[in-house]
């Protein structure tokens, strides 16, 4: 029996309607994607907090190898070019690795072959050397480098949106062998054209250089701009019953962080280098003490004592002092003196932590001697 044909356009309107409210779901990401994803995710974190381990250079590696394209390749490369920087504090190694992304491949050869003929040569006079320190009862000569050769020029390099991310790292591994001109032209280059987490990296790069060379204004600004830049990439999300979130992921907050915390000694140090380090001292212990943190203002006074006692700002610190003893001895006080020693005492491991981070990442010694004091000064807070 044949069905009207009205049966039957009806028929074909409710499976529309069907499918339509039960779309076909997307079939589940392959255990490479999986693999791929889960280390995307975690390798960064790991590298931060110095969890990253070789086997996660060799679970990079088995997926460079498994990679359906370059462009799948390249983030695991840079991993491994940043654990051999960061963990293993071998930037020349991580040159190595990621030159061959930065030049052609006829100009890659070259420059191998002729840095290859250098290490062998500087390879034979060590092993001279050590045998002359050993004869003579000396301490053995240190190791020669793995990059011994400089780089091409920048003009012969290969830029663009699928390597700008190796020629940042190349950038920091040049900072921290001490090439921080060509460091400075790279991070120049690149931070014109790019507008994702590339050019937030490359802008803290570019702030990191400018610290070492001491010039704080403009590190202040490039971190500055790395923060807004990290604004505008928070990851968004509908929820139909709260409508849309912007977020940071937990690498994007880690990088914020960062930021925040360098922009702040950078600020310190440009506000040292117009005013003295005396007024700044004065000046931030002041904002601690009206903005009520008594015990904080009480050790940042005492500091000012002990530094530049003969100053005005000593004399003013010795006033403050004894009010504020006078004010900690009140009753009223003791809620928010118990609260300040808990947050402080978070204080205490957070900077612990930055230390080791900033030591791992090969930070410059103009943020890391503030880092330093700082631990100091909590640590022996603590030990009164």
């Amino acid at each position: 029996m044949r069905l009207p044909l009205f049966i039957i356009c009806c028929l074909l309107l409710f499976a529309g309607f069907v499918r339509a409210q039960n779309p076909p779901k997307a079939p589940p990401p392959s255990p490479l994607q999986q693999a791929a994803t889960k280390v995307l995710r975690e390798m960064p974190v790991k590298l931060h907090e110095g969890r990253a381990s070789e086997a996660d250079v060799q679970a990079c590696i088995k997926l460079i190898e498994l990679a359906p394209n370059d462009n799948a390749r390249r983030p695991f490369i840079v991993f491994i070019a940043q654990y051999q920087r960061i963990m293993l504090g071998k930037p020349e190694r991580a040159i190595l690795t990621i030159a061959p992304y930065l030049l052609e491949k006829e100009k890659v050869k070259a420059w191998q072959k002729t840095n290859d003929e250098a290490v062998k040569a500087a390879k034979t006079q060590w092993l001279k050397d050590d045998a002359s320190a050993k004869k003579a009862k000396k301490e053995s000569p240190k190791l020669p480098s793995a990059y011994l050769v400089d780089l091409p020029p920048l003009k012969e390099w290969a830029i663009n949106e699928s390597t700008a991310l190796f020629a940042v790292e190349a950038a920091h591994c040049l900072a921290a062998l001490n090439q921080q001109k060509r460091a400075i032209e790279i991070i120049d280059s690149v931070g014109q054209k790019y507008e994702d987490e590339t050019r937030v990296l490359a802008a803290e790069c570019g702030a990191d250089l400018f610290i070492r060379t001491k010039m704080y204004e403009r590190a202040v600004e490039f971190y500055g701009f790395a923060l807004n830049v990290l604004e505008t990439l928070k990851k968004q999300e509908y929820d139909s019953g709260k409508g849309e979130r912007r977020f940071f992921t937990e690498e994007q907050q880690i990088i914020r962080n960062r930021l925040a915390e360098k922009k702040a000694i950078a600020q310190k140090l440009y506000d040292e280098d117009r005013f003295g380090p005396d007024w700044v001292a004065y000046r931030d212990a002041q904002h601690l003490h009206f903005d009520g943190n008594l015990l904080e203002a009480y050790f940042a006074y005492m500091e000012i004592v002990e530094k530049y006692r003969d100053s005005v700002y000593g004399e003013a610190a010795t006033c403050y002092l004894i009010e504020i003893l006078t004010k900690l001895a009140d009753k009223a006080n003791v809620p928010n003196i118990s609260e300040t020693y808990k947050r402080k005492k978070q204080e205490l491991e957070t900077a612990r932590l930055i230390v080791k981070v900033g030591e791992r990442f090969n930070d410059p010694e103009e943020l890391m001697k503030p880092r330093r004091e700082r631990l100091a000064k909590l640590e022996k807070a603590f030990s009164l």
